[in-house]
């Protein structure tokens, strides 16, 4: 795990405009992933597996909601977990996986500022005018949103 912290400044005017979003949790790695006392306890192979079933499908049922092929999204900007996981989410979107941001070197598993670093680093510079974020982690839990760009 890495430390980072990021603060998201929201506004009247925003750069970015905040689209549609989905959210989804499965109880049953409690097990997995958990504290007790002091001591945090995980199971690698079971939250790498839970990562890998349960993110590509929430990215795809958002862009389906949004009416959106993958080829419309410039960048995917998913929970630096590890690059592995990244890497097996990717490949579930075949052509389009080169739009998947990888930044394990520098960004790291920083939990939930992973998201917030690759979108200052990677696309408020760029081109992009439409991306996906999406998270995964604790309690086994996902969530996945569209953000476009203010043209206005």
């Amino acid at each position: 795990f890495g430390d980072a912290a990021t603060a998201t400044w929201l506004g009247e005017s925003p750069s970015w405009l905040i689209g549609p979003a989905l959210f989804g949790t499965d109880g049953e790695g409690e097990d997995a992933l958990k504290t007790s006392g002091a001591c945090l306890t995980m199971n690698g192979r079971q939250v790498f597996d839970f990562a890998a079933k349960n993110v590509a499908p929430n990215i795809k049922a958002l862009l389906a909601k949004a009416k959106m092929a993958e080829s419309q999204v410039d960048a995917f900007c998913i929970h630096q977990g590890s690059y592995a996981i990244v890497d097996v989410i990717s490949r579930r979107f075949k052509e389009n996986r080169h739009r998947f941001v990888r930044d394990i070197e520098n960004t790291g598993n920083t939990v939930s500022s992973s998201i917030p670093l690759l979108i200052e680093k990677h696309v408020l510079k760029s081109d992009c005018k439409t991306i996906v974020i999406s998270g995964f982690g604790v309690g086994f839990s996902w969530g996945t949103g569209l953000l476009t760009r203010n043209e206005n």
